[in-house]
């Protein structure tokens, strides 16, 4: 696949922290893993597929530590990031994140009713990445959730599927859609 595609990634669940994303070809490429547990702190792993087919297997890209009672954290590329400093808050009222990324560029993620997009956050923001929600089927055709990611933003593929888990989780935790971590 060139990197003038777009890369589609299917999600298995609707549960965004408990789900493997397919490729095109529907072999798993992340997966992302959630324990259920009845105490306040869970973490969750995103996974990534590496080795060959079929000779596969997944190795740990980040982990996100949920916490209740002070900011979440997530450890990726070797460092702890603490969520309400990376990911700041942008816009009216807050609910879309801006992020400097390891390229020294700034995105943002546009928090949206049905889904979310990242753009750069630039003067002209250019599209790196969508998502749209599972649809059940009941007004319209039904279709799994979907990321897509662009060539502008496959360089940093990890760090978008890491940092949508996160707030895709937030997003439908605020639209009281799930029962996960907060």
């Amino acid at each position: 696949m060139d990197s003038d595609t777009i890369k589609s990634f299917t999600f298995t669940r609707t549960d965004s922290i408990r789900t493997i994303l397919l490729d095109e070809r529907d072999f798993p490429v992340y997966k992302i893993e959630t324990p259920y547990s009845s105490g306040l702190r869970k973490d969750t792993t995103v996974y990534r597929r590496a080795g060959t087919y079929p000779d596969t297997y997944f190795e740990e890209v980040a982990r996100i530590h949920w916490h209740h009672f002070h900011q979440s954290e997530i450890v990726y590329g070797g460092k702890i990031l603490r969520v309400g400093d990376y990911l700041r808050k942008s816009g009216v009222i807050g609910q879309n994140k801006k992020f400097v990324a390891p390229d020294g560029k700034q995105y943002k993620w546009v928090l949206q009713m049905r889904g979310q997009k990242l753009i750069t956050n630039d003067f002209n923001e250019t599209l790196v990445a969508s998502f749209k929600e599972a649809n059940l089927g009941i007004r319209k055709p039904k279709h799994p959730g979907c990321l897509q990611i662009y060539p502008s933003g496959q360089h940093m593929m990890d760090l978008i599927v890491v940092t949508f888990v996160y707030l895709e989780q937030k997003r439908k935790n605020n639209n009281g859609s799930s029962g996960g971590p907060a």
